[in-house]
């Protein structure tokens, strides 16, 4: 099956949304572990992950898009 141009779009930007997830879930996790009477700075990672969760929306509204969109195609052309 070939994938449209608006597909290949939005895994790619899925697959980054969760990429940059994972790093900042790890990034927290660090921190969590950190044993150390200095403050640890939590606002990066934890914003980078309400970015990340935004982008992954974006992304699945991409999916979506291109799938109306074949479908539309498959209909016309039936």
């Amino acid at each position: 099956m070939n994938v449209l141009p608006i597909h290949a779009i939005g895994l790619e930007a899925l697959q980054r949304a969760t990429y940059d997830a994972q790093r900042n879930a790890r990034k927290i996790a660090a921190a969590v572990r950190q044993e150390t009477s200095r403050p640890v700075e939590m606002a990066p990672p934890l914003i980078g992950l309400m970015q990340d969760r935004q982008q992954a929306q974006a992304a699945a509204r991409i999916l979506k898009t291109g799938d109306e969109m074949m479908g539309t195609l498959l209909d016309v052309l039936a």
